[in-house]
């Protein structure tokens, strides 16, 4: 193979050594009985907390 060759751009679907999405900002669902939050999991966790001070829901550990 020459060295030009190699330098050229892939085109179509031959690129398979991409990485793939961030999977730390992947989506989460709460299953809450009165309100669903999404989002990641970071932002579920913290609008559930700020959800139930405003609610005065006592959290269970």
């Amino acid at each position: 193979m020459r060295p030009q060759q190699q330098n050229r751009r892939m085109r179509g679907r031959g690129n398979n050594n991409r990485k793939g999405p961030n999977p730390l900002a992947r989506s989460y669902e709460s299953n809450g009985p009165d309100v669903k939050i999404r989002g990641t999991a970071q932002q579920v966790q913290i609008n559930t907390l700020r959800w139930r001070a405003m609610r005065r829901v006592p959290v269970i550990a």
